[in-house]
């Protein structure tokens, strides 16, 4: 991820990545897609939000906690 990206970008990345339908992964992941949307539009997603994309991402557990963490020390 560039800096200066954020969480929306890769995001979208991951679901384009997966051949993901945003309405499809928002359903997967049991989030609505009004959150979905404000992920995408930048949001700081919850610990809760990124346990339930995990799996429907194709990401292990770990993967996303990482992200979150990278990107708080830049």
């Amino acid at each position: 991820m560039a800096e200066g990206e954020g969480f929306g970008v890769l995001l979208e990345r991951l679901a384009e990545h997966g051949q993901l339908d945003l309405n499809v992964l928002a359903r997967s992941a049991d989030v609505g897609e009004s959150e979905l949307l404000s992920l995408l539009r930048g949001g700081e997603p919850s610990p809760s939000q990124l346990r339930r994309l995990t799996p429907a991402l194709g990401l292990h557990t770990p993967d996303p906690l990482c992200v979150r963490r990278c990107r708080r020390t830049r």
